[in-house]
């Protein structure tokens, strides 16, 4: 059967199509005139916090979904509402489950999960050619929406096939990312420092519960020398 996309007429899809709209514009002001249409607490303080953390919270999710169409409603009932969208940028899914009070000023309760792709949209099989093309129309377009700035390698069989850079090393004096570019490892370090310190304990060369000193004997912070292990 094909998905039914048309929002019903009832209050919580009237709720869900104000929603939608407000989420669309990506702008977190008009996300907050919208919980506030709909917020509950008497107290102001409480009301002006509790907006401010939802409208928030859902510029998180515009952050990493930008635009949604509306895909199928999944469910709908007299209180609750449950749509499956896709982002127009990322291709990603992902469903909005709202429950709406019945009785003004119609308090909204929201969740978000990702979500798997449907079944009705299958993909179709590609040669190599068409998927680097594709690969690289796809990339080009979350660049453009700047929210990807990297290098891309893609491998078969252990082969690269495809590598390119995308978006700027430096925006200020315009030099582009390119295969070669060297990136900051930041927190990914972590990972290589776990291993390295686990190969040193395992051929004795140190012990998990050495103080850092011991090791770093040159280490600036005294009482984090003696410490941390």
């Amino acid at each position: 059967t094909e998905p039914d996309a048309t929002i019903p007429d009832t209050i919580p899809g009237r709720v869900f199509a104000d929603f939608l709209r407000a989420y669309n514009t990506g702008d977190i002001e008009t996300m907050r005139r919208f919980f506030l249409t709909h917020a509950t607490q008497p107290d102001p303080e409480q009301r002006r916090q509790s907006v401010d953390k939802r409208a928030d919270w859902v510029a998180n999710i515009y952050k990493g979904f930008r635009n949604l169409n509306l895909h199928s409603i999944k469910r709908a009932t007299a209180r609750e509402i449950v749509a499956l969208c896709q982002s127009t940028i990322t291709e990603a899914w992902c469903e909005f489950e709202i429950e709406v009070d019945p009785e003004p000023p119609n308090g909204v309760a929201i969740g978000f999960t990702y979500a798997a792709r449907p079944a009705d949209q299958a993909s179709r099989g590609l040669d190599q050619a068409e998927m680097i093309r594709d690969f690289n129309g796809y990339m080009e377009k979350i660049v453009a929406a700047d929210m990807f700035s990297g290098a891309v390698l893609v491998a078969k069989d252990g082969k690269p096939i495809f590598k390119k850079g995308y978006g700027w090393a430096n925006k200020s004096t315009k030099v582009p990312n390119g295969v070669d570019t060297k990136f900051s490892l930041a927190s990914m370090s972590k990972m290589f420092t776990g291993v390295a310190i686990t190969q040193l304990a395992q051929q004795g060369k140190l012990s998990f519960g050495d103080p850092i000193g011991k090791h770093l004997q040159d280490y600036p912070n005294k009482r984090a020398a003696e410490k941390v292990t």
